[in-house]
């Protein structure tokens, strides 16, 4: 018998659409190590969670703190896949956060569709700065897996109504995404 574990990116992205929309969730039986480093970021965002009987359970509601530097790093450091849901919830939050790609290039691409949203983020090589402020709802288009579901959520924080394009991209690293948000309360469908 094989026991296939918990993705802890999947896991991670919902944890970030609870930052975006400073809400609180329950995850039961997430990966708990393999988090540590994204719950250091969501810390300094101003994240506050508790692990219970093999449950996290998150408070978002006072996530409002600029990150000063983040750099991805091999696992078991920040993962390069949660660079762009973080880079959303980023957006969000008033003042400026950084922060630094070190394992692939053109990670980034995100950046220009969330600019349709409102997001002033600005791309030097390797680094991005974000000037967070309030997001708009738009139409964008998502690129590639992880910047399209960082695209969900920035459209669940953003005022109005938001359609992501080219879901295909995003339905290759997540089940049901739509279905799981839905879960969480988010007020979405898929065409």
């Amino acid at each position: 018998r094989i026991k296939i574990p918990c993705d802890r990116i999947v896991a991670g992205t919902y944890l970030c659409a609870a930052a975006a929309t400073r809400g609180s969730i329950v995850i039961s039986n997430p990966p708990e190590k393999e988090l540590d480093a994204f719950l250091e970021v969501y810390q300094k965002m101003g994240g506050q969670y508790e692990w219970i009987g093999g449950k996290l359970s998150l408070c978002s509601q006072e996530v409002n703190v600029p990150v000063l530097c983040q750099k991805t790093e091999v696992y078991p450091g920040f993962p390069t896949d949660l660079q762009s849901p973080v880079l959303a919830v980023l957006s969000g939050i008033k003042g400026k956060s950084c922060l630094i790609e070190t394992i692939f290039e053109n990670r980034f691409r995100v950046a220009g569709e969330l600019k349709k949203m409102g997001a002033n983020i600005r791309i030097d090589g390797a680094k991005a700065e974000i000037y967070g402020g309030k997001l708009h709802g738009a139409e964008v288009e998502a690129q590639e897996l992880r910047g399209g579901a960082a695209l969900v959520l920035a459209g669940l924080a953003a005022k109005g109504v938001t359609t992501v394009k080219n879901i295909e991209y995003i339905e290759r690293g997540y089940e049901d995404i739509c279905r799981d948000l839905s879960q969480l309360g988010a007020v979405m469908e898929r065409k």
